[in-house]
């Protein structure tokens, strides 16, 4: 009635053995469009099924599912390139020491849709425990800003990320 068309997804559930003799399982599937698709990977039969019930809402919620494989350390170039433009050398150093040192070696390597609210809480939280002045999860969120801006994820997991408040000393 309200001009929605609703989308019914099938997918099946695969076990195989990758080069190294593990046992991981795939999904197949079909798109939005139709057109048949799988993802790999998965460590157990219900990772798999979690990650497809994960891109079933997408699917649901915004009438397609982002399906780019793009990592953190990507989006973050893409980003550094504007924000050095908007701040002096010095600000532009410090921050691309704190991401060396501590952003990007925890998050680097991740595909930007794989980044979860869990994950950040746990590195917003051991952040907070090793630094003094906590700019990573400032930082981390616009990077992560920028990803939606982009069109390359539709949320950003960091808005379900609680910010653990300073002890007084």
């Amino acid at each position: 009635e309200d001009g929605k068309k609703e989308i019914f997804i099938m997918a099946s559930y695969h076990k195989y053995n990758n080069k190294k003799g593990l046992t991981l399982w795939y999904v197949k599937y079909r798109k939005a469009d139709g057109k048949r698709s799988s993802k790999r990977g998965f460590k157990t039969k219900s990772a798999a099924q979690k990650w497809f019930r994960e891109y079933q809402v997408n699917v649901d919620h915004y009438g397609n599912a982002i399906d780019i494989s793009i990592t953190f350390e990507e989006v973050y170039n893409k980003w550094l390139i504007a924000y050095e433009k908007s701040v002096a050398d010095t600000t532009a150093h410090k921050t691309k020491q704190l991401f060396k040192n501590h952003i990007l070696p925890a998050l680097g390597n991740y595909q930007i849709n794989d980044i979860s609210v869990s994950t950040l809480q746990r590195l917003v939280n051991h952040w907070d425990k090793i630094l003094v002045k906590n700019d990573c999860q400032l930082y981390t969120n616009l990077v992560l800003k920028r990803a939606v801006q982009l069109g390359y994820t539709h949320t950003n997991p960091m808005d379900g990320v609680i910010k653990p408040k300073k002890k007084a000393r």
